[in-house]
């Protein structure tokens, strides 16, 4: 995480295939997938627990990238 802040580039590309590739591989054998949301996605100013429906605010560039990882599976997915 804290390399992610210093390597914004490299932490990018490496979130994203990470969550990206499997998603397309499940596309391509239409088979469901199911990926869990990480909380650096979220800035934590939310008294409560989050929901699917809670806008993504990340206040680093971990959660950024975090963030960029889970579009890249809803847009492989259909989702988006």
């Amino acid at each position: 995480m804290d390399q992610a802040e210093s390597e914004p580039d490299p932490a990018l590309a490496a979130t994203a295939s990470a969550l990206r590739v499997p998603a397309e591989k499940a596309a391509l054998r239409n088979v469901l997938l199911v990926h869990y949301c990480t909380d650096p996605v979220f800035d934590g100013t939310k008294n409560g627990p989050w929901v699917e429906t809670d806008q993504p605010s990340p206040s680093n560039v971990y959660g950024k990238t975090n963030l960029t990882g889970e579009e890249a599976t809803q847009y492989v997915g259909g989702s988006i």
